[in-house]
């Protein structure tokens, strides 16, 4: 196990937000997150720009799952405030 820090520095903030609400909400798992996205898309009303988001999060999660098939895990520590980069050889 390798921490990787510099990677973490590259991360957008929308993909730092789901990984803060991944640890927060989520106890690290991706699956209760991609339900709710799921629950609340095409929900009525319909605002595009809330569907446009859920897509966009829907896609940015299933980067990470890639990435994490691969030995590459980003998370988000709660006690220290901070992203981490893990790389498992």
């Amino acid at each position: 196990e390798i921490l990787v820090q510099g990677n973490a520095a590259y991360l957008q903030k929308e993909e730092e937000q789901l990984l803060a609400l991944r640890s927060l909400l989520y106890e690290e798992r991706w699956e209760g997150m991609v339900q709710d996205l799921f629950g609340r898309k095409g929900a009525k009303p319909v605002i595009k720009k809330l569907d446009d988001r859920i897509e966009k999060d829907l896609a940015r999660i299933a980067t990470f799952r890639t990435l994490e098939a691969q030995g590459i895990i980003y998370s988000y520590d709660t006690h220290t405030d901070t992203f981490v980069c893990v790389r498992n050889p």
